[in-house]
């Protein structure tokens, strides 16, 4: 056992260990981190919410008494620590009471679960704004910017943006509350307007919405043509199939898009050619031929 162990303390400790005279490679760091492929996913907001264990029970309904006890400026660790404590100190009473808040909070999920059909995951790119959307209110520091940054850049002409930026940062945190309230107060105006705007607004798009599913004609201009109205934008509204014509010159049929998008080609139709027959050549009996014939698709 003793020359086994030398041999492989000679071996580890070899500059060129390998196998077969194949040098090893290096291990990769274990810090370098990949590049997401695709778009990254989030849980979906109108998802049911997941249930809590007993701890977090305790902790949520017990933080703002820990908060007053330890004072105002409390941080996190010192409030979870405080509430750790708590926690290990209850009696058994006490310990089945959490379990059973977090046995109704379990079941709440599974029920909401069951009946849940939306979407568990999705996509963490943000949608595009609605042009005709109200436009959302500038903060107190951007009402407070808006003046003077036209005066600071008369004064320092060759001073660039980012410059000016932290220079309005370095005013506005030293502002007393009193200076501060003028643009506190119009943000506030402006917000509730904004709040007032949203909530006509997206009246009017649901009523809008309602009108349309109603009657699908509305917004169509008049007198438009029925193939490009079957055919063109307005073909889902009406529930008409979309359909692709080929480039090709000599294709004379269009290619249906199915429900998958995929395309499906309609075979040309057969043509019966009628060739000259002679005169004493008896008539044949075409009815023979009609269970061997490919039926006609422009009759499906």
């Amino acid at each position: 056992m003793a020359a086994l162990d030398d041999e492989l303390s000679v071996f580890e400790n070899s500059e060129d260990a390998g196998v077969d005279g194949i040098e090893t490679l290096p291990l990769q760091d274990s810090k370098t981190k990949k590049k997401r492929q695709g778009p990254t996913l989030r849980k979906a907001p109108q998802a049911p919410k997941r249930f809590k264990s007993s701890y977090i029970c305790f902790f949520t309904a017990k933080q703002s008494e820990i908060k007053k006890e330890l004072g105002e400026g409390a941080s996190i660790e010192s409030i979870s620590k405080r509430s750790s404590e708590l926690w290990r100190n209850l009696s058994p009473e006490d310990r089945k009471h959490w379990d059973d808040v977090a046995a109704k909070d379990k079941q709440r999920f599974l029920d909401e679960k069951r009946a849940y059909i939306g979407p568990w995951k999705v996509s963490c790119r943000r949608k595009k704004k609605d042009p005709t959307a109200p436009r959302r209110p500038m903060s107190a520091f951007l009402f407070f910017s808006m003046g003077k940054r036209k005066e600071l850049s008369e004064k320092n002409p060759d001073m660039k943006n980012t410059e000016i930026s932290r220079i309005l940062g370095q005013m506005w945190r030293s502002l007393t509350d009193d200076e501060r309230h003028p643009f506190v107060q119009k943000e506030k105006d402006e917000r509730e307007k904004y709040t007032a705007a949203m909530n006509a607004w997206k009246q009017k798009k649901d009523e809008d919405m309602q009108k349309t599913q109603n009657n699908p004609t509305i917004g169509i201009p008049p007198g438009m043509n029925l193939s490009f109205m079957f055919h063109g934008p307005y073909a889902a509204r009406l529930g008409c199939p979309p359909i692709a014509y080929p480039f090709a010159a000599n294709a004379k049929q269009p290619i249906v898009l199915g429900p998958t998008g995929m395309p499906h080609w309609k075979p040309p139709s057969q043509v019966t050619r009628v060739t000259p027959r002679p005169a004493n050549q008896p008539q044949l009996n075409l009815a023979i031929f009609d269970d061997m014939m490919p039926p006609d698709p422009t009759f499906d």
